[in-house]
């Protein structure tokens, strides 16, 4: 269990993912059975079908590969999840006990205003700046305050998006197909995988001077249970969809005939992507996920008022989990408005 949510092991099942990606686009999918016997040969062509090269994004050795990735991930991300709990939830015996001075931002000052005031005034000066107040304690003179926790989720969350990205992706491997079809006008087939007909009821096509194809499109019908459900002329980039499956006109040609007149027949791309919504739930989570990563930082700050050798004295310990540069900004920033308003005796 231990190797399986390791990033040794996630390493091995993205470099076999990419093999079968690079494969899958060197390889040209969803051919007919005799185009690869003509450009690969009998044996190879067989070897081919058999081992799903042909269709490698719906092949049942792809989709295993993505899932034990998703395995991977999911055990990565228990194993950070325990963390941020007692990160969210911290005893409040930690946030009094820290000793502030070896924290990476630390500054100690002397104050000759009484200590009500400078709570006060320590309060404001912090809402002022969207931090909020976590936890304080007058008689001990400890205040902690906090910004940009969530931020610490943003691995998590890119984590599960990944993982419904590749669940959507096991679902279009093992449910979704892509396939061709040739309709004569006139003709009705059985749509595969459906438990309906298309019929092309029309097709016509429109040439340049020069006699090239301009525009061609098909009228289709779709029929269910005998009767005309839908009709819509499809082009280039405007697909019929009907109950998850989608038409896209690819190609068209002409029947031999016997006479002069020219009949058509139209070739559609047949195809369904039933996890495709899914697919796009995960990228939206993980532009929330990267986002909250890369742009919020998480940053924790701590104050402790005390009286030593009759001087008081006010202690301020920060912590920044990103951008430490821009935040050493803000820390001297911090002390500059507490020298002001509190007249600090350095």
């Amino acid at each position: 269990m231990k190797f399986l949510s390791s990033i040794e092991f996630a390493i091995i099942i993205l470099i076999l993912i990419i093999i079968g990606s690079i494969i899958g686009a060197i390889i040209p999918q969803n051919w007919e059975e005799e185009k690869y016997i003509k450009k690969y040969g009998d044996v190879f062509a067989v070897l081919l079908i058999k081992l799903q090269i042909n269709d490698v994004f719906h092949s049942y050795w792809y989709s295993f590969l993505l899932v034990v990735f998703c395995f991977n991930l999911a055990s990565c991300s228990v194993v950070r999840f325990k963390p941020l709990i007692k990160l969210f939830r911290p005893p409040i015996t930690s946030i009094e006990s820290i000793t502030l001075s070896q924290q990476p931002f630390y500054k100690e000052i002397q104050i000759v205003r009484g200590f009500k005031d400078v709570e006060k005034l320590v309060k404001e000066a912090f809402i002022h700046s969207f931090y909020k107040l976590k936890f304080s304690n007058s008689e001990k003179g400890v205040y902690y305050f906090e910004r940009g926790k969530i931020s610490r989720l943003g691995p998590l969350i890119t984590h599960a998006s990944i993982i419904i990205i590749l669940v959507g992706g096991i679902i279009v491997g093992l449910m979704g197909f892509r396939t061709y079809v040739k309709i004569p006008v006139g003709n009705t087939i059985k749509v595969p995988r459906s438990e309906f007909q298309l019929k092309l009821k029309d097709f016509k096509v429109e040439f340049y001077p020069d006699g090239t194809p301009k525009k061609y499109t098909s009228v289709l019908t779709v029929i269910e249970d005998g009767i005309n459900m839908q009709t819509k002329a499809v082009g280039i980039n405007h697909p019929l969809k009907y109950k998850g499956i989608k038409f896209y006109q690819s190609s068209y040609g002409k029947l031999n005939m016997s006479d002069d007149s020219v009949r058509y027949y139209t070739e559609l791309q047949v195809s369904s992507d039933p996890g495709l919504f899914i697919i796009w739930i995960g990228s939206g989570l993980m532009m929330i996920g990267m986002f909250l990563s890369f742009y919020i930082n998480h940053k924790r700050i701590w104050i402790s008022l005390s009286t030593r050798n009759n001087q008081r004295i006010m202690e301020i310990g920060a912590r920044s989990y990103k951008d430490r540069a821009g935040f050493d900004k803000e820390f001297k920033n911090l002390e500059s408005v507490f020298g002001k308003k509190l007249k600090v005796k350095n």
